[in-house]
């Protein structure tokens, strides 16, 4: 696996998302990392847009999970579903340890 490459793609003093890009065994693998300061209503809509029109152009499947200070499992797959993320029914482990849901993000179209 090669080193990471993060890439901050989104940036606003409400919320941020970087993408890591992993090269595993000659396949691209990336994550999404998403810190959201100001949980709003209109906020919440201005991210909707920004990771659809996101999602558009990134054509590889993006996968998330739960940071080990993101609250709980049940509310973070609510903001999952929300932007689009499905769980995979599989769990990754923290690097403390613990485990949470795997979220994947396939592009439509």
């Amino acid at each position: 696996m090669s080193e990471p490459r993060n890439y901050r793609v989104i940036s606003y003093p409400e919320y941020t998302c970087e993408l890591t890009e992993y090269n595993v065994r000659g396949l691209g693998v990336i994550f999404a990392h998403l810190d959201v300061r100001d949980n709003t209503p209109k906020t919440l809509k201005r991210l909707k847009r920004e990771w659809k029109l996101l999602r558009s152009c990134v054509s590889y499947p993006i996968f998330a999970y739960r940071g080990t200070e993101d609250g709980d499992d049940r509310a973070y797959g609510h903001f999952m579903r929300f932007l689009g993320f499905e769980s995979t029914g599989l769990d990754i482990t923290c690097h403390n340890g613990e485990t949470r849901p795997l979220y994947l993000s396939v592009r439509n179209g």
